[in-house]
């Protein structure tokens, strides 16, 4: 498990910097090197896709979720999302396991899941060195072998985007905008669980009663 993230951001520099050194023909074989891709790419989202099947074929799943047409935007969504931000947490493992041997002090904090923004330009000190990554990466390949980009961009783009993706993810207006929608709706945002409607009878119950009306 640890050795993946640094594996993937190795593959993405060290095929960079291959790249604009040597012929692609020297390195790779076209039709090999696609049908790893399409593995990878199978065996990453398959668990993914077999749930959006399981839940598109069943009337009572879909409804639960708000419906076709927001389960399949929040489907949408949910995949790009996570495509940008897999090579983020990638490249935060790597550095985290890279400064293991040189730091004294190290801490792994527990995520903050209260609501909060972040600041441009806390985004710009905490990303940089992953903007860099991503933006070098494609520009190297933009001097070099243009073809390879399309490619690269499986990883490249969510570095190169994760100043803004982290700035306008976290922004009350956008998960604001989304729970209007419905997109991202969960089935116990539908309706609540059995288990759990004593206890909105129990909250309603123990809530000040208003004021009559004047």
């Amino acid at each position: 498990m640890f050795v993946g993230s640094p594996a993937w951001i190795g593959l993405l520099v060290a095929g960079t910097l291959a790249f604009a050194w040597y012929p692609p023909a020297d390195l790779i074989r076209p039709d090999a090197g696609m049908a790893v891709l399409v593995l990878t790419l199978v065996m990453w989202l398959s668990p993914k896709l077999a749930t959006f099947v399981n839940v598109l074929s069943r009337p009572a799943e879909r409804r639960s979720f708000g419906g076709t047409p927001r389960f399949l935007a929040s489907a949408a969504c949910e995949t790009v999302f996570s495509l940008l931000l897999a090579p983020i947490m990638w490249f935060g493992h790597t550095l985290f396991l890279a400064r293991l041997p040189f730091t004294r002090t190290l801490g792994w904090s527990s995520q903050m899941r209260d609501d909060h923004a972040v600041p441009v330009g806390l985004a710009c000190r905490a990303l940089w060195p992953y903007t860099a990554v991503g933006v070098g990466s494609i520009a190297v390949l933009a001097a070099t072998h243009p073809a390879a980009i399309p490619y690269a961009l499986l990883l490249a783009a969510g570095l190169a985007l994760s100043i803004p993706l982290a700035v306008i993810s976290a922004l009350p207006a956008v998960g604001a905008a989304l729970v209007r929608y419905g997109v991202g709706r969960l089935p116990e945002e539908t309706e609540a669980p059995a288990a759990l409607r004593p206890l909105a009878l129990a909250a309603m119950a123990a809530a000040p009663a208003s004021p009559p009306a004047a």
